[in-house]
């Protein structure tokens, strides 16, 4: 856990190292996954991900999607923002909420606005289609995907927030996040454009987020 004693949140997003580790990670994912995109198309992907499920993968997704949720992204900010001592503050709250709500926002808005098809709808008589006992498939608002975006802003905000010496969890909130964004195509509930949106969404607007909350408070 991050403390009070080894950590300063920093001047800027470029002097983290923990953000640099996290964000290379995720423009090599963000250009791999666009040129997947390109080469082999939205569904594709999808069948490639989603067909390829085992008995033994199929819980431990069942509940790890839940990551991405306000269920565990909640609890986790919270006790961020309880336990070290520099971030029990009303300034910090404030970034908490505005890193997690607007990519939230931006990420219902879009979805009203499209209301595209889930894959339960396109794929679901197909006979590699995977339906999991006990998980209730969605029918509308896939693109984007609001569990990936919402793991990938939370992770943003924890690599932001992660002292120098523990620059290289960067890594590990990396892979947590991008396994939430797995985990939406693995059990049928989003396409990989959808996941792959909501990764850019999460990412992008809780960074340009937080840089508006530092000119806004750093000074203060």
């Amino acid at each position: 856990m991050i403390t009070a004693a080894d950590h300063k949140i920093p001047v800027t997003l470029g002097q983290n190292k923990g953000f640099r580790i996290f964000m290379v990670l995720f423009l090599l994912w963000a250009l791999i996954g666009g040129l997947l995109y390109a080469t082999m198309g939205n569904h594709a992907l999808f069948q490639l991900v989603h067909s390829a499920h085992t008995p033994a993968l199929d819980p431990v997704f069942y509940y790890y999607t839940y990551v991405g949720d306000f269920v565990v992204i909640g609890p986790l900010l919270l006790l961020v923002w309880l336990l070290p001592r520099t971030y029990r503050n009303v300034r910090f709250f404030l970034l908490l909420v505005f890193t997690q709500l607007f990519p939230f926002l931006a990420v219902q808005g879009i979805k009203l606005l499209i209301n595209a098809p889930r894959p339960s709808v396109v794929f679901g008589d197909a006979d590699w289609f995977h339906r999991i006992a006990g998980l209730d498939l969605h029918t509308q608002l896939s693109f984007p995907s609001g569990h990936t975006a919402g793991a990938f802003a939370c992770f943003t905000l924890l690599s932001i927030l992660l002292p120098a010496r523990k620059a290289v969890w960067g890594i590990l909130f990396f892979i947590l996040a991008f396994l939430v964004a797995y985990s939406r195509m693995y059990l049928g509930q989003h396409f990989f454009e959808d996941v792959y949106v909501g990764s850019l969404l999460g990412t992008l607007l809780c960074a340009l987020l937080y840089l508006s909350w530092e000119r806004i408070f750093r000074k203060k």
